[in-house]
C-alpha cells in the first residue's frame, strides 16, 4: 500500500500531506471493516447452510463462496485502474526551515 501512500501525497500541496495521509489511513481502514463485515455475513450464511457435525467440507464450501464473491469486486477494481489519471512525481524536494520549529508550511529548497 505505500504506492497508494505515495500518490496521494504526490497530488497534494506541502501544506496538506498529514491531512491526506490520515484521510488515507482512515477510509482503508473504514474499507477494511466493510470488507470484513461483508464478506464474513457471506462466509457466515453460507457455512450455516451447509454444516453437519464435523463437516471440515462444509467450512470449504463457505469459503468458496466468499471467493467467487470477491473476485467480480477484484476485477471491477483492476478495470477501474486503468481510468486513473497518471500524475508524475514531484521533483523538487521540500524542507521544513531548520531555524523555526514552528514553521507550519514547508518551503521549498
Amino acid at each position: 500500500m505505500q504506492v497508494l501512500t505515495v500518490a496521494v501525497q504526490n497530488i497534494v500541496s506541502s501544506a496538506d500531506l498529514g491531512a491526506a495521509t490520515s484521510g488515507l489511513s482512515f477510509f482503508r481502514a473504514i474499507g477494511s471493516v466493510i470488507g470484513v463485515a461483508a464478506f464474513g455475513a457471506i462466509y457466515a450464511n453460507s457455512l450455516s447452510a451447509s454444516v453437519a457435525p464435523g463437516s471440515v467440507q462444509a467450512y470449504a464450501d463457505a469459503l468458496h463462496n466468499v471467493f467467487f464473491a470477491v473476485v467480480p469486486l477484484g476485477g471491477l477494481a483492476f478495470i477501474l485502474s486503468w481510468f486513473l489519471k497518471e500524475v508524475p512525481l514531484r521533483s523538487d524536494r521540500v524542507e521544513m526551515d531548520a531555524g523555526d520549529s514552528h514553521a507550519e508550511v514547508p518551503r521549498a529548497a
